[in-house]
């Protein structure tokens, strides 16, 4: 799945560049979108288990990260959210209480809160929504 991510965006970026590069008052971005995944992480697939999972919180906040880091050394300026089915998995992908930081110099992303993460000169931190 990375390679895919780092390819698409490359192939995205090379196109956006040369459009920008034929009028460079109208830059392109590129957008990234993340997800969506084939997995709950709310519901059980086990009516006699409730409390079963087919993946944890964590799993799926390091499974979106991957591939944000994919997307991001691919070229992106932008990220969206897919299709969302389940309001955990939201909240993995930035619902209202998750951020996630980006740094400049080669595309380290990881999740966090804004505050301290924004008084370094080189980070950007943007609330995924």
């Amino acid at each position: 799945m990375r390679e895919i991510n780092v390819a698409a965006a490359r192939l995205a970026r090379k196109a956006a560049d040369e459009v920008t590069a034929m009028d460079p008052t109208r830059p392109r971005f590129v957008a990234g979108a993340l997800g969506p995944t084939n997995v709950t992480a709310s519901l059980s697939p086990d009516v006699e288990d409730a409390s079963l999972r087919k993946v944890t919180f964590d799993e799926l906040v390091e499974a979106y990260l991957e591939e944000a880091r994919a997307l991001l050394e691919g070229g992106v300026d932008i990220f969206f959210v897919e299709t969302i089915f389940d309001t955990l998995n939201a909240k993995v992908r930035g619902g209202n209480s998750y951020n996630m930081k980006f740094t400049g110099g080669g595309g380290s992303v990881s999740g966090s809160v804004c505050q301290p993460v924004a008084a370094a000169d080189e980070c950007t931190c943007v609330r995924v929504v």
